[in-house]
């Protein structure tokens, strides 16, 4: 298996800036309760502890980590969160992997060592949709595991309700790249878009100002995110996505924030389903997908090797 790993990464290097016809199950571990920590290496070195973060659409590398591996950073450039603006420097990576999977130069972005230490002190980095989308991803929130797979075995593996999926978010007029957008419905509401967020354990709402959102029995709690600590008001809702329901989820909703300045309705914590299988080569997702037949590539949990 591991020689079959490295001359199949040594043939796909020539050819492709994504490794095909693979698929591999790796151990996800957890920080802070909520956060997915995912071992990512970075242009052969690692593998380090990354934030797997579904709500990110760009893959972001502690700058000390980048000077580490004398990878070198260009321009500032400012990168939208939900509660503001963090700074962060671009750059490109030879080659990001996941247990043997691989994208080859993609574009990252530095982020400053303060920043992430607000999440957790040994996190390197977060790993993002822009490396996330050449493949169709499983997350298990069971047994905390990441499956990638770059054919179709894994989806004609699995069944349940295919949830469309879009691929980009608006603005206004602009629309933005590398997001996971499925409808909801939340109160009398139809159709909002929400994205699933890997990145958070809280289903967040951003109303317009016309829109009476806030239920009794309400509260304030402190987020923590890399740009700082923002007050939110938790309730607790019931969500309708496609034909299931999710009653008592908390939603939250940053003080001060509506949807005029972003580019969708809310987010969804992936930690509410057991399991979230996200097809990008179809553009659907399946919550809580069954088995219907064994897959047709031998997976392994990557577990041979302590991810720092």
């Amino acid at each position: 298996m591991r020689l079959a790993w490295y001359t199949t990464t040594f043939l796909c290097a020539f050819f492709s800036p994504v490794c095909f016809g693979a698929q591999t199950v790796t151990k996800l571990n957890t920080v802070n309760g909520n956060f997915l920590i995912v071992p990512v290496s970075i242009t052969g070195s690692g593998p380090y502890s990354f934030i797997l973060d579904t709500g990110s659409n760009r893959t972001l590398i502690r700058n000390t980590l980048l000077e580490t591996l004398r990878i070198s950073s260009t321009r500032v450039v400012p990168l939208n969160m939900t509660n503001g603006v963090i700074y962060t420097r671009e750059a490109v990576a030879k080659s990001v992997a996941v247990a043997g999977l691989s994208v080859n130069d993609l574009e990252v972005e530095g982020i400053d060592d303060d920043q992430l230490a607000r999440i957790s002190a040994f996190v390197q980095g977060v790993l993002g949709e822009d490396f996330l989308k050449h493949f169709d991803v499983l997350i298990d929130n069971h047994v905390k595991t990441l499956t990638l797979d770059d054919s179709a075995d894994l989806a004609h593996s699995l069944s349940g309700e295919h949830l469309p999926l879009s691929f980009s978010g608006r603005r206004g007029d602009q629309s933005t790249v590398d997001r996971l957008v499925l409808n909801v419905k939340l109160f009398s509401i139809e159709k909002l878009h929400f994205q699933l967020d890997s990145g958070t354990n809280s289903a967040t709402f951003f109303p317009s100002k016309a829109v009476p959102y806030i239920g009794p029995g309400a509260f304030r709690e402190t987020i923590t995110t890399p740009k700082g600590n923002s007050q939110c008001r938790i309730d607790f809702v019931t969500l309708k996505i496609g034909k299931s329901t999710f009653h008592n989820q908390r939603l939250a909703s940053y003080e001060g924030v509506t949807r005029d300045n972003l580019d969708m309705d809310g987010t969804l914590p992936i930690s509410m389903f057991d399991r979230l299988f996200i097809s990008h080569a179809e553009a659907y997702a399946i919550v809580n997908p069954r088995i219907q037949k064994p897959s047709g590539s031998t997976l392994s949990v990557a577990l041979s090797r302590p991810f720092r």
